[in-house]
């Protein structure tokens, strides 16, 4: 199966195709190319010199060229990451290889696995909370651009490990990889997730959330270990590491651990089945059975006056200073801003629809101003309600297709 997606530039934005997507897009496909012996790059729209390289911060109008991006595809579900030219397609299981695509070329220049086999294939039935999405991060590190992913593999020694790999975004190509031994049941009852997070001077954090949860922090040029918590899955990093605790033996609480040495800054009873961080200084979270509560990340204290009724989550930051909560997902619903360094609540919606938020703009059918949910732009030249935008383009389905680029032009 294939996926489109166009030219594309940006950091952090992750989208996923569903299962009944990918299928329908299969048949789309087999239609199309059905007698073709493999793949071909079609020809450019426009001489590739020509190609958009404007940034718009934010944009508010958009513009869809006719050069697809195409990956290949099993079952399940996806997250794709954009960053730079590369386009990062990663299957939500965890169990899958890594595919990165580089312009100006249409088709997937590589694929990246860990090295090690997975230790529990075909976890496409594997339900992860949303605050558990694992999906590949790009970073610098020691001067040099990576693809940071994680995965439960099982070693020669038939044993279970957490593994960290480190990938060049432009070939795929393992620069270094890190193995983290963990229980041999790990894994094995109910949802887990790896995670990975690049804490900057800090480190590298590497969460197991779920069962057996526990949680490292890696020095960046060495991999050494400098801490290791055996029940905490980091699932946000905002200062702290903040994750959960979980299984058969352990309490479910909500806990942070100080960077620095990985001892607990403080804990918050009661299992909590969705957690994200909002924003500088900011943790949210959703209390299984309870609602939204956002909460100090240094402290663990309740920020009282930011969740309004009805208020839900995934949160998420503009990286220029307002946190947006809301499902995200196209539909209207609640949703609510709030100005983390304030510590103030800034609007309140009971039905808008959006679903991408990129430097102080909200986007759904229109394009919001982030601080006051006005209309910026009613008709940004879209089809549908982007899964994510950045200063280059839009990704938004179109035409049977999951994912479609549209570059930014205003």
């Amino acid at each position: 199966m294939w996926v489109y997606l166009d030219r594309t530039r940006g950091l952090g934005h992750a989208v996923r195709v569903t299962r009944t997507a990918a299928v329908a897009l299969s048949l789309l496909l087999a239609l199309n190319v059905a007698g073709c012996e493999q793949l071909r790059e079609p020809p450019a729209p426009y001489p590739r010199s020509a190609a958009p390289t404007v940034a718009f911060d934010p944009p508010a109008r958009f513009a869809r060229p006719s050069v697809p991006l195409r990956f290949s595809l099993g079952r399940g579900d996806y997250e794709v990451t954009l960053d730079g030219h590369t386009v990062l397609i990663a299957p939500r299981s965890g169990d899958g290889p890594l595919q990165g695509a580089v312009f100006p070329s249409s088709v997937p220049a590589w694929q990246a696995a860990p090295v090690h086999p997975y230790a529990m294939p075909a976890l496409a039935a594997n339900t992860y909370p949303d605050a558990a999405h694992p999906r590949p991060v790009p970073a610098t590190l020691g001067g040099r651009r990576l693809v940071l992913f994680g995965a439960l593999v099982a070693t020669d020694g038939g044993h279970r490990a957490v593994e960290v790999d480190a990938a060049d975004p432009a070939t795929g190509e393992l620069a270094w990889h890190a193995e983290l031994p963990v229980a041999d049941g790990a894994g094995a009852g109910g949802w887990f997730a790896v995670n990975v997070f690049d804490a900057g001077p800090a480190g590298l954090l590497v969460g197991l959330a779920g069962e057996h949860a526990q949680s490292w922090l890696l020095d960046p040029a060495t991999r050494e270990v400098r801490w290791h918590d055996a029940t905490v899955g980091v699932l946000a990093v905002e200062g702290y590491a903040v994750g959960t605790t979980g299984g058969p033996s352990q309490p479910h609480r909500v806990v942070a651990l100080r960077l620095p040495d990985g001892t607990p800054a403080w804990s918050v009873d009661g299992a909590a089945d969705r957690l994200w961080s909002a924003g500088p200084g900011l943790i949210a979270y959703r209390a299984a059975g309870g609602g939204l509560r956002l909460l100090d990340a240094a402290t663990g204290a309740p920020v009282p006056g930011l969740v309004p009724d009805g208020g839900v989550g995934p949160c998420r930051y503009d990286g220029r200073g307002i946190t947006v909560c809301g499902a995200f997902d196209g539909r209207p619903g609640p949703v609510f801003a709030v100005d983390p360094a304030a510590r103030r609540l800034l609007w309140s919606r009971p039905d808008l629809a959006v679903s991408a938020l990129f430097h102080g703009a909200l986007y759904g059918l229109a394009v919001y101003d982030a601080a006051t949910a006005r209309v910026r732009e009613g008709s940004p030249g879209l089809p549908a309600a982007p899964y994510a935008v950045n200063e280059y383009l839009a990704v938004a389905p179109a035409d049977g297709a999951p994912f479609v680029g549209y570059f930014a032009t205003g």
